[in-house]
């Protein structure tokens, strides 16, 4: 029972980390709010980016779990 939790919710999150990752690459792309300009002026741009994407991962990834959860989906 314990080991098909992590199967049936895994698809969800990766699904999840792929657009939180579009998500935040997107809007550097499309420089809103000079967001581009700051991290490529930055010395430290490339952390910048990296938390900018992970803060995305972290909030889809949980909003995707809960509802994966809630839906009870399986991954048959």
């Amino acid at each position: 029972m314990q080991s098909e939790v992590p199967r049936n919710l895994l698809p969800a999150l990766a699904a999840a980390s792929v657009g939180g990752t579009t998500a935040a690459s997107g809007l550097i792309v499309v420089n809103t709010g000079s967001l581009r300009e700051l991290i490529l002026h930055s010395g430290s741009g490339w952390l910048a980016a990296l938390l900018l994407c992970m803060g995305f991962v972290t909030t889809f990834g949980a909003v995707a779990l809960g509802l994966a959860a809630s839906r009870g989906e399986t991954a048959d």
